[in-house]
């Protein structure tokens, strides 16, 4: 009796929050098409740190701007610039540069964004390159929000300037 009772119970509740519009607080990262930009996958391990804050900074969308698409690529370099008296690289500066082409109801925009981390190249080469995937994961989360706010003053700046313009 009781397992009927806890069965139908389950079943009930079930279909109350099925009908009510209950979503989940966390929702997938990847789940882009939840917001109003889509955004198409960044190629390589920095390209795919991109995306997810991308995804994350994007997805409230962007003052005057109903829908859109985001393309992105990103290039990552490493240069040493420190060097030890003894000829080996101490510090390594890692550089992720993307151009950017967001397609809208406002426009098309075009942009360039660039973010730098350094690190320390220690003894072991296990460490140097953790090391440098945790700089190039820092660049590339930098680069999205430099992308985001470009691209909201670019879309800004054009709706400043048709405002203006039909005003005239």
């Amino acid at each position: 009796m009781r397992l009927k009772l806890a069965t139908a119970l389950l079943a009930l509740t079930s279909l109350a929050l099925s009908a009510c519009g209950f979503t989940p607080v966390y929702g997938n990262l990847n789940a882009s098409e939840q917001g109003n930009i889509q955004i198409t996958e960044i190629p390589g391990a920095s390209g795919h740190t991109m995306r997810q804050e991308l995804v994350l900074l994007l997805r409230p969308g962007i003052p005057s701007v109903k829908s859109g698409m985001l393309s992105v690529s990103v290039k990552e370099s490493a240069s040493p610039f420190a060097i030890a008296p003894d000829s080996r690289n101490v510090r390594t500066v890692v550089r992720i540069n993307s151009e950017y082409t967001f397609v809208s109801d406002a426009g098309e925009f075009t942009g360039e964004v660039s973010a730098d981390s350094s690190f320390y190249a220690g003894s072991r080469a296990e460490g140097e390159i953790l090391a440098q995937r945790s700089a190039a994961e820092l660049a590339a989360k930098e680069a999205a929000r430099k992308l985001v706010a470009d691209l909201i003053a670019q879309v800004g700046r054009k709706k400043a300037a048709e405002t203006t313009s039909t005003e005239d």
